[in-house]
């Protein structure tokens, strides 16, 4: 083992710390058990620059406020001080007030090299953060431990002028967590009050969306929200989970309480939908639309359908992923055929994401190569010089990439 080159041994212990969500206050963490065997060991496993560009420091006091506080203070320390002046990713947790504790006060003195910052701690810890230091953190992500009341707003991130993106994971709003609203680009929106809607407005420079209703817990009333128009934003991702308020997407357009002139890309995510059928939102109001993502919507037969129908009606759609099961329904809709029509005439790009097929697939066969150029010229099994629904001119529907990498062949 001595004789093992150090750059051998960091690309073996890369795939001993892939995961990044490792608590550095645990002992079995994997750079750190690493770093018992030897001291050339440990310089390699505990130093962050060989595994990522961000020092990964994750403090998870829920689970440890058992240990000593020296035994606290000297893990903390570690990260910070073998990154050096690297940027930092930190996560800060816990369900108790810890702004007296010897670590927060070691956490304050690296905040300046902080670029990602999620925490779930009491709003009197997250005051007593040294937001005056927060002059590099690009993504933040903020949440309340259960039963933490809003009693003053929290200003800490007021001036924190290089956020880009920004999850709030709490009932929060514009006045109990300030945010310099106007650089912020990508923003995760989880509720859906009459604050929250009016705070998207103030998003001047947003260009993705994500919506997540969380759950029956939270009630929201999609109906009753004004119209809000939101020009800059070019990426919408819809989480429609299983025990909220079903179809948030369709609802959402369908009352035009979300109008996007701009949207490119929609993701529409659905959680465990086996009893119910997928909405999708009404197409004329999508006629920007180039991408479409579609995840765990087709997992059986009857699904299929609803489906397909909407991708009939999304001619401008150029690329299209489909993450989770789906069956031979899917490819027999999308096959070109001399006699019917082509849903999704420009389609440029097929990206299968997170599924098991059989291989070779006589359906799925019969599917790439009614989509796929061939060596002639005229082309495939119909698919050529076809006037397309709403196309000036008519050109070839051949597809200019198909992406399988994700997918598990089996004979």
């Amino acid at each position: 083992m001595r004789s093992i080159p150090d750059d051998v041994l960091t690309e073996v212990f890369q795939h001993c710390v892939a995961s990044r969500s490792h608590d550095s206050l645990d002992l079995r963490n994997p750079p750190r058990t690493l770093s018992y065997v030897s001291r050339r060991w440990r310089d390699l496993s505990t130093f962050p620059f060989h595994f990522c560009d961000f020092g990964q420091l994750s403090v998870d006091f829920r689970k440890y406020e058992a240990l000593s506080t020296r035994t606290i203070l000297t893990r903390v320390a570690l990260i910070p001080e073998r990154s050096m002046n690297m940027d930092l990713s930190v996560m800060l947790l816990s369900q108790r007030t810890i702004s007296d504790h010897p670590a927060f006060v070691l956490l304050d003195l690296s905040a300046r090299r902080w670029r990602r910052f999620s925490v779930s701690v009491p709003r009197l810890c997250l005051q007593a953060l040294p937001g005056a230091s927060f002059t590099r953190i690009c993504e933040l992500s903020v949440s309340r431990p259960n039963g933490d009341a809003v009693v003053a707003p929290v200003t800490t991130f007021r001036t924190a002028s290089f956020v880009r993106s920004v999850v709030i994971l709490s009932d929060e709003t514009s006045n109990s967590l300030p945010l310099p609203s106007s650089t912020i680009e990508t923003y995760v929106c989880t509720s859906f009050t009459r604050g929250d809607w009016d705070y998207l407005k103030n998003l001047t420079a947003l260009k993705s969306l994500k919506l997540q209703g969380r759950s029956k817990r939270a009630a929201f009333n999609l109906s009753e929200l004004p119209q809000i128009t939101l020009p800059t934003v070019t990426s919408l991702r819809v989480i429609e989970e299983s025990d909220s308020d079903a179809g948030i997407a369709a609802k959402l357009f369908q009352t035009n309480s979300l109008v996007l002139p701009s949207l490119s890309t929609l993701g529409i995510h659905f959680h465990f939908l086996y009893d119910s059928t997928p909405s999708f939102p009404p197409s004329q109001l999508l006629k920007s639309l180039t991408t479409l993502i579609i995840q765990n919507a087709m997992h059986s037969a009857a699904n299929t359908g609803p489906a397909l129908r909407f991708l009939d009606t999304m001619a401008h759609v150029k690329k299209l992923v489909i993450d989770g099961r789906c069956g031979n329904e899917l490819f027999q809709g999308l096959t070109v055929r001399p006699e019917k029509d082509v849903i999704l005439p420009n389609l440029l790009v097929l990206q299968l994401l997170g599924h098991r097929r059989c291989f070779p697939d006589p359906v799925f066969l019969d599917f790439l190569e009614s989509r796929c150029r061939q060596d002639c010229d005229v082309g495939g099994l119909g698919a050529v010089n076809k006037e397309h629904h709403n196309a000036s001119q008519s050109r070839p529907v051949f597809l200019e990439e198909i992406d399988l990498s994700e997918v598990q062949l089996v004979p």
